[in-house]
C-alpha cells in the first residue's frame, strides 16, 4: 500500500491498519517484510527495492490517479513488477486507512483483486444501523 501527500510517499508497514488488511486478504506486505513499521515515509527507490507485485493506492481519486500516472511514467520504476504488469489499483481510503467496520469491506475488495478466481464479491455494501 502506498499513497502520496505533499510530495511525500507513505507506505503501510507492520502494525498498520492497511498492513493488517493486506495480511487478512492473504497478501504479503512487502513493506513489513522490509522491516518498516507503522506508516513511514519512503523514497521512490524504496518502491524499487521492495518490488511489489501489486501496488494499492489508497487516497482520493483525483490525487491518487495523478500518483498512479507518475508511477507508470517513472523510468526508475519501470521494472517494478506491479508497474510492468499493470497491477496498480486505486482504492477508496475508507476501506483501508480508517480503523472501522469498513476494513472488512477492504479485506473483501483486496481478496477479490488478489485472488479473482477464488473470491467473487460484488460491489461493497453499505453498513446500516438497526
Amino acid at each position: 500500500q502506498t499513497s502520496r501527500w505533499s510530495d511525500k510517499i507513505y507506505t503501510a508497514g507492520r502494525n498498520s491498519t492497511e498492513g493488517g488488511i493486506i495480511t487478512a486478504a492473504g497478501g504479503i506486505n512487502v513493506a513489513s517484510e522490509a522491516g518498516l513499521t507503522g506508516n513511514p515515509t519512503i523514497s521512490t527507490e524504496s518502491i524499487l527495492t521492495m518490488n511489489p507485485d501489486v501496488i494499492l493506492v489508497t487516497q482520493p481519486a483525483d490525487s491518487g490517479q495523478d500518483y498512479i500516472d507518475d508511477l507508470y511514467a517513472s523510468k526508475v520504476l519501470s521494472e517494478v513488477s506491479a508497474i510492468s504488469n499493470g497491477q496498480i489499483f486505486l482504492l477508496e481510503s475508507r476501506y483501508f486507512t480508517t480503523l472501522s467496520q469498513w476494513n472488512v469491506v477492504g479485506v473483501e475488495i483486496l481478496a477479490t483483486l488478489l485472488w479473482p478466481d477464488e473470491f467473487a464479491v460484488g460491489p461493497p455494501v453499505a453498513f446500516s444501523s438497526p
